[in-house]
């Protein structure tokens, strides 16, 4: 009789312990998702540090010279295909 008495409150603690179980196994992975996450953000953070450092490094006068040397290569190759275009086989008989 107390068997059959306790039989449902059993069932519903055995429910509940699942449940509780199930939460469990869910915070769980939620909390590994975020792990996860916080390491990839870490990296990601670490990263991109080095590249502001590379470019806060940068030497402002090498810039410019580089710049300058390509702007000049840029305009004189320009110039040549100008020039070039406008010689025909005429030109050369």
């Amino acid at each position: 009789m107390i068997k059959k008495t306790l039989q449902p409150f059993l069932e519903e603690s055995r429910k509940n312990l699942d449940n509780v179980i199930n939460r469990t196994t869910e915070v769980g992975s939620t909390m590994n998702t975020i792990d996860t996450f916080k390491t990839i953000l870490s990296e990601q953070n670490l990263a991109l540090q080095e590249n502001r450092k590379e470019i806060e490094d940068v030497d402002l006068a090498v810039a410019i010279s580089d710049l300058a040397y390509i702007n000049a290569t840029y305009e004189a190759t320009l110039k040549a295909v100008s020039t070039m275009s406008k010689t025909s086989i005429l030109d050369y008989m």
